[in-house]
């Protein structure tokens, strides 16, 4: 930071696509400009916005050498997070804190005079480690811990706040992924269940089913994002300021008839762009959505969640004869091994196939 101008306090801005009012920021540290999403609350905003300009000034006096030369765990998260947020996902960064505080209270428990950054080694790490795996915890799972404690030590080396990570060296566990079988309902449960939903969650249900989108890309599929007048229509799956989407990049779907009419069907909302509204017209909540499935599900006596539509979108093509390549690119998977675990063939669909030998 040029510490010849003095810093100035964060604006507070409204972002009406997600209803939350947001800071924007140059950090005194890196220079970079931070847009972090706070509330949907102006009071709660600008209370944020006082404490990050006391520490702005803090950095502008030189007070806060002293203060980050020693940064505990619990400072180190919380600058680390303050500077991810509003940049990926509220769900990956809710994953990523569960790991963050599995790292402090163990130290804490394990290791309690250990209270600095700067004093943590890889044998606290390992000894992490060997208590989760011991406590049942798969490859997939140590191995996000590895990458959330070094992530927090690559950020506190680039930062200043320690010369140098400790735990680089810590090598990932083997994973060998077992692609299993994924479960899928037939057509008549898919048609039971389109029946049984609350009408103004229908569409919502029946578009996952039709076009195999993930939950949250049908959810900030914007009208923007559809060009229906093109031969064949598509819709585009790309990132949001308030939402990433899982392919990165942008990925580009052709649509089928009946996916067009239910675009269609939607009336714009005044309240925001996206195409699939809630029920009082607002943007649809996933905790909502979640609810409507599983109270339609009990009542059919059926199990699963909403990825099981993708599941079975991909598994009834597999069905009709379609190519797994052609499903992986409708998918935007990655590798056809990804499409294996979806595009999975019904027993009864099999046996017609093993009868189909004795015909002459």
């Amino acid at each position: 930071m040029n510490k010849t101008r003095p810093p100035k306090s964060p604006e507070i801005k409204f972002d009406e696509k997600a209803g939350k009012y947001y800071l924007e920021y140059y950090d005194p540290r890196t220079g970079k400009r931070m847009r972090p999403r706070i509330s949907n609350r102006r009071d709660i905003a600008a209370a944020k916005a006082n404490e990050i300009f006391q520490e702005m000034k803090d950095v502008y006096m030189g007070m806060d050498e002293q203060k980050y030369s020693d940064i505990t765990l619990d400072e180190l998260t919380k600058h680390y997070f303050r500077g991810i947020e509003g940049r990926l996902a509220p769900a990956t960064i809710k994953r990523y804190m569960t790991f963050a505080n599995n790292f402090i209270q163990f130290m804490k428990t394990n290791f309690p005079r250990i209270q600095t950054a700067a004093n943590v080694r890889r044998i606290h790490v390992e000894e992490l480690l060997i208590h989760q795996k011991r406590g049942g915890d798969k490859p997939k799972t140590l191995n996000n811990q590895i990458f959330i404690i070094k992530s927090l030590m690559k950020f506190a080396v680039e930062e200043g706040f320690i010369r140098e990570s400790t735990v680089d060296s810590i090598k990932r566990y083997r994973d060998v992924k077992q692609y299993r079988k994924s479960e899928f309902w037939t057509r008549d449960e898919v048609k039971s269940i389109l029946e049984g939903v609350r009408p103004s969650w229908k569409d919502a249900f029946e578009f996952l089913y039709v076009t195999g989108l993930r939950v949250g890309e049908m959810i900030n599929l914007t009208w923007g994002d559809v060009n229906l007048d093109i031969s064949p229509p598509t819709m585009t799956i790309q990132s949001k300021d308030n939402w990433s989407a899982k392919t990165k990049g942008i990925k580009n779907i052709p649509l089928n008839s009946r996916a067009v009419i239910l675009i269609q069907k939607q009336p714009r909302s005044v309240k925001h762009n996206r195409i699939f509204k809630g029920p009082q017209g607002g943007m649809i909540k996933y905790d909502d959505i979640h609810h409507r499935l599983d109270e339609t599900l009990d009542k059919l006596d059926l199990t699963g969640n909403l990825h099981k539509f993708r599941h079975s979108f991909a598994s009834h093509l597999s069905e009709k004869g379609k190519s797994l390549q052609s499903i992986k690119e409708l998918l935007g998977h990655k590798n056809i091994a990804q499409t294996l675990q979806y595009a999975q063939l019904g027993d009864g669909h099999l046996q017609s196939v093993s009868e189909s030998l004795l015909e002459d």
